[in-house]
């Protein structure tokens, strides 16, 4: 893409190889991997502030968590946030580039698909608050385990002071103690349902960060949901349309066909799932597929496309 930015006007690039086509104007910085260099100065940009900065890692819930705390914190602080799911090996230095002198809260998500990631994305975020919102089936396929996964995802938090997490699975609570964290432990009850999860990780942050929960409660009251995460719609014909096309993956699903069943207008409505093509969970299609079977079955699903 260099010519064509070229010719846009962009005049520096950090590049691996220089281009075969002529750039007169322009100053390019030759490193033997822009990404590496992109992570490199993201790092060294953090280093630059001390404040609050909210790590969120887990399988589920990060940008839906991730944007309810800026609902619920930007009255009182000046947010800085990850842009939409900027979570990956790019995503993260791009979103703590935006760090700017203003700001008095930070929240960066991060998200991996491999073992080894994470040690690439703490340093760049280096989180003072952790909060981890789960632990699922998504991108299970390049780890030998749940416990695996769990405690990769949990070295955003190693040098953390405070770690917010959801106790009861049993995989996440051990993996807990066995990284023998040194800052401030604190639990929230799993209700088994995702969003009411998801609100009892944020109704913990604001406590911690000293929101008196007269204020915790209001503001919860008022929260909106997440574009693409169980966003309502009003179809044509009387067609209500739940959007949660942001993931994909059993856990997901099960959340989204239970929101469906929970809707006030559910009754006497036919109840039709639109699906694509699972993907990442590690799972072998038979026994996903046969998950997915037996949750239509449970939410008494209509039709499937």
């Amino acid at each position: 893409y260099i010519h064509q930015l070229y010719n846009r006007g962009v005049r520096a690039f950090v590049v691996d190889t220089l281009p075969s086509q002529p750039c007169p104007e322009a100053v390019f910085l030759l490193v033997p991997s822009p990404l590496a260099a992109l992570q490199r100065l993201a790092m060294e940009h953090r280093k630059r502030f001390q404040l609050p900065v909210v790590g969120i890692a887990g399988s589920n819930g990060k940008t839906t968590v991730k944007e309810w705390l800026y609902q619920m914190l930007s009255p009182d602080y000046a947010v800085v946030r990850s842009p939409r799911s900027y979570n990956s090996r790019i995503g993260v230095p791009l979103s703590v580039w935006s760090l700017a002198p203003d700001h008095q809260l930070a929240l960066f998500e991060a998200g991996i698909s491999q073992p080894g990631e994470m040690d690439v994305l703490e340093p760049i975020i280096r989180p003072t608050i952790g909060l981890f919102t789960g632990l699922g089936e998504a991108h299970q396929e390049h780890f030998s385990s749940m416990e695996q996964k769990c405690a990769e995802k949990l070295r955003l938090f190693r040098h953390a002071q405070v770690l917010i997490y959801l106790k009861g699975n049993p995989v996440v609570d051990q993996c807990v103690r066995k990284m023998d964290f040194k800052g401030t432990l604190v639990p929230c009850v799993s209700t088994g349902n995702a969003l009411a999860d998801d609100m009892e990780l944020c109704r913990a942050l604001c406590l911690h960060m000293g929101m008196d929960r007269d204020t915790v409660d209001k503001r919860m009251a008022s929260l909106h949901p997440v574009a693409m995460r169980l966003e309502v719609l009003e179809g044509v014909r009387g067609c209500t349309i739940i959007n949660d096309t942001y993931n994909s993956d059993p856990d997901s699903l099960f959340t989204a066909l239970d929101f469906m069943n929970r809707r006030p207008e559910r009754t006497n409505l036919r109840r039709t799932l639109v699906l694509s093509d699972i993907m990442q969970t590690g799972i072998t299609p038979p026994v996903l597929y046969a998950q997915v079977a037996r949750l239509v079955r449970q939410r008494e699903v209509d039709e499937v496309l």
